[in-house]
């Protein structure tokens, strides 16, 4: 009984590990590729709906998104 209480707590710590580690990646890999960004996106996208999108749960289509190039009418796509 005690050995399985043991046991249940080190893979629950584990995977809480493994889960931040996963997280700090990722926004390190979003924070990475934001600053690589063209100057020019971020001359022309509000401070607010950068970081609402680098910080949301992303539950719409990318067509929803007016960040995403999909999203965009064909001459902004071209522009990066």
């Amino acid at each position: 009984m005690v050995t399985g209480l043991v046991l249940q707590g080190l893979l629950s710590y584990t995977v809480q590990s493994a889960g931040q580690l996963m997280t700090a990646h990722i926004r390190s890999d979003l924070f990475d590729h934001a600053l690589g960004l063209n100057l020019r996106f971020h001359v022309r996208t509000p401070v607010g709906l950068l970081l609402t999108r680098l910080t949301r749960v992303r539950t719409h289509h990318v067509r929803n998104d007016p960040l995403s190039r999909e999203g965009r009418p064909r001459e902004q796509q071209e522009e990066g």
